[in-house]
């Protein structure tokens, strides 16, 4: 009687009209919210100033796939991209540029990219697209002279630079790109004639800490540098200067220095410095390597003596033509079987794929990575609650070399994950 009771009870509060109407309307609003691409955007920014780069970019993604030339979403995609110097960058600034042909702004985040691609001849075309706009003249100015270095000339930047300084003054990025201009250049002396009365002020600030490595590593001076690294950079910002250090000061030319300080990019050892001012078309992909065919000739005979003479042996065919074989990929190890509760609360390797501040925004992540990389099928979902955040991960997984082949599998389809180790008793279910 009291099982029958209890499911009559259940089975009315089910029933109640009012119930069933709040949660609907509940449903409702997070549909609406999913679908609506100026919330996506807001959800995005409040990511961005999280600090969430990533997270904010597929805000943005998800209210373009709803509205493709949403322009607050193209904006903020770009924004994103240029400030995490994504390939993609580009693509979002012209499809700007598309949905707004006569806005300024997206006309100069066109040249910016181009010039994080080191396309700094096409970056110029942009700048000028952008002044005729309107677009704001100390950013075109500043980004202008960045150009100018990467194509090696260093007096046309210092003179776009110091047109940046004069409309905003004192503003430090562009007190420090003129001192790196400088220096590339060959005034190492100028250069830091320009630092110095911002070094009490701006001590210990990494851009600025950086800047001063290089201008000591373009004078030669790399124990210094590398001695102000060390203090005063992140260990991962000093390890990644490190090979810049070491040779900066012996590239050839002032483009291979700007393209070193800049973008990071230093040529090949033994191989000679290419300024980049040319723009040049990727070379075609090399024709699969084949193994040379093999003609087998058997060895001539010596005559025998009171014998017909043989017939001449014909040459064996040439074995055909054969590819090598493309490498197989790394077989992936099995995932764990799904776990109790009390299973979950104890400490596992995991992949993160994502995090949301809204839950139902992670079952979209992973439809969306599933359809890049397959082989997020093979293990199963689960959201890890973390201060307000709902994280994505797959797994668990027996060892952190586990997950880290998969990882390697998901990263060639287009799917960026890391290691979660998530500590004893933290709130993971299943999604």
């Amino acid at each position: 009687m009291m099982r029958a009771a209890a499911a009559l009870l259940l089975l009315a509060a089910t029933a109640d009209p009012s119930l069933a109407q709040a949660r609907k309307e509940k449903d409702d609003g997070t549909v609406a919210a999913l679908n609506n691409p100026a919330r996506l955007v807001t959800i995005g920014d409040h990511a961005r100033n999280s600090g969430d780069f990533m997270l904010a970019l597929s805000f943005y993604e998800r209210a373009l796939g709803i509205d493709p030339g949403f322009v607050p979403a193209l904006r903020a995609s770009t924004e994103v991209a240029l400030a995490m110097r994504m390939p993609q960058a580009l693509s979002y600034a012209e499809r700007w540029v598309r949905a707004t042909p006569k806005d300024g702004l997206a006309h100069l985040a066109v040249g910016a990219a181009l010039v994080q691609q080191n396309r700094p001849t096409e970056a110029q075309k942009s700048f000028a697209l952008a002044e005729a706009a309107g677009g704001p003249a100390a950013a075109i100015a500043m980004q202008r002279g960045l150009a100018f270095d990467l194509l090696g000339q260093s007096r046309n930047a210092q003179i776009a630079y110091a047109d940046a300084m004069q409309r905003v003054p004192g503003d430090r990025s562009i007190i420090e790109h003129l001192a790196l201009s400088l220096a590339i250049g060959g005034d190492n002396e100028a250069a830091m004639q320009i630092l110095q009365p911002e070094a009490e002020k701006a001590s210990g600030q990494a851009s600025f800490e950086r800047t001063l490595v290089l201008v000591h590593a373009l004078g030669g001076r790399r124990d210094l540098a590398r001695r102000i690294a060390t203090a005063n950079l992140s260990p991962q910002a000093a390890a990644a200067a490190g090979d810049v250090l070491e040779r900066i000061a012996s590239l050839p030319t002032p483009a291979a220095k700007a393209a070193a300080v800049h973008l990071g990019i230093l040529p090949d050892v033994g191989k000679p410095a290419q300024a980049p001012a040319v723009v040049q078309a990727p070379p075609p992909p090399p024709e699969p390597e084949v193994e040379a065919a093999v003609i087998e000739t058997p060895p001539p005979r010596a005559p025998e003596p009171a014998a017909e003479e043989p017939a001449p042996e014909k040459p064996a065919p040439a074995k055909p033509a054969v590819a090598k074989p493309a490498p197989k990929p790394e077989p992936l190890p099995a995932g764990l079987p799904k776990l109790s509760a009390a299973q979950l609360k104890a400490a596992h390797v995991w992949l993160q794929l994502s995090s949301s501040p809204d839950r139902a925004l992670v079952t979209f992540d992973l439809a969306r990575f599933k359809r890049k990389a397959s082989a997020i099928g093979n293990y199963n979902a689960y959201v890890q609650n973390a201060a307000g955040t709902h994280r994505l991960l797959i797994g668990p997984f027996r060892s952190a070399d586990d997950a880290q082949k998969v990882s390697r599998r998901l990263k060639a389809a287009g799917v960026d994950s890391y290691i979660n180790r998530a500590p004893a008793g933290s709130a993971i279910a299943p999604l």
